[in-house]
């Protein structure tokens, strides 16, 4: 349980910000087709989609055009597009750079919600939840693999990240962390400007040095020495917790500021903790391991 809630939070923290990005990214590649524009989208807790009643009339002159049977060549120019800006991203970069066939699936992914898709709305939440799964996946297979030094340093800036994202803006740090779909919907400029532009690069340059010093394969560590460890660290986070311990298991939605600040505060507390030991790294890299599956 304890090795679960810790990978469910560094876990959450880094696909949190990847899923700002992507969720602008995605957003685009549906938005800049005729089918994608008849309609805007909305999003709840926990990738719900509220809010969206197309009628079908309306609908029905774009489905056969842009879904369906119909949509591949559409979805493909859309798509290398997308790659373009990606590129853009010294992260992302790093990660194509280091798997180019990444994007074979990647693009598969995208072409298989074209054709299931039946709304604007269902495009756009499939396309977010395939590409986050996705590229989160790769992200943390290369977390697993980091140097020493590199996950010391972007453990770090998560938590002065968190420690200031819990005082300004404790609701986007609660979907920041545990809800990505929650800030899909924002615009790019809008999602640097909640983490903060130099906070955003800096995370984008650290992300890429480590995707590219990574290992080859798992560094080898003592799993048992690590769970012992984790469970040392995670019992004052689970007393802070108390009873809304389900804010790190997906268990409660934060709905108040106070939950939300609760829930970022105890996130960032358990990385301190885990940094200020001298087996920090044995317990950072088994959370990523952990989460990576």
């Amino acid at each position: 349980m304890f090795g679960d809630i810790g990978a469910a939070a560094i876990y959450g923290g880094i696909g949190g910000g990847l899923g700002g990005l992507l969720g602008y990214l995605i957003g685009q590649l549906f938005r800049n087709t005729k089918f994608a524009q008849m309609a805007s989208t909305g999003f709840a807790v926990l990738g719900l989609v509220v809010g969206m009643n197309i009628a079908e009339p309306l609908l029905e002159p774009y489905t056969g055009k842009y879904l369906g049977s119909g949509s591949t060549s559409a979805v493909d120019k859309q798509f290398d597009e997308m790659v373009v800006e990606l590129k853009s991203f010294p992260l992302m970069a790093a990660i194509i750079e280091k798997d180019p066939a990444m994007l074979d699936g990647f693009r598969e992914k995208m072409e298989e919600v074209s054709k299931e898709a039946t709304t604007p709305a269902i495009a756009r939440q499939m396309g977010f939840s395939a590409g986050y799964n996705f590229v989160v996946e790769k992200f943390g297979y290369y977390m697993a693999r980091g140097t020493d030094a590199d996950l010391r340093v972007m453990t770090t800036t998560t938590v002065e990240l968190l420690n200031d994202l819990s005082v300004r803006d404790p609701r986007f740090c609660f979907d920041y962390l545990f809800n990505p779909a929650g800030i899909s919907n924002l615009g790019l400029d809008e999602m640097k400007a909640k983490v903060g532009l130099e906070m955003f690069d800096r995370q984008q340059q650290e992300g890429a040095t480590l995707v590219r010093n990574s290992f080859d394969t798992i560094p080898a560590y003592d799993v048992a020495a690590a769970n012992e460890a984790m469970q040392e660290i995670a019992l004052p986070v689970l007393a802070m917790l108390g009873d809304k311990v389900g804010l790190f298991t997906g268990a409660i939605v934060a709905k108040t500021d106070a939950d939300a600040t609760l829930a970022c505060e105890a996130t960032s507390a358990l990385y301190t903790s885990a940094l200020a030991r001298e087996d920090a790294i044995l317990i950072i890299r088994h959370m990523f391991v952990s989460a990576a599956g």
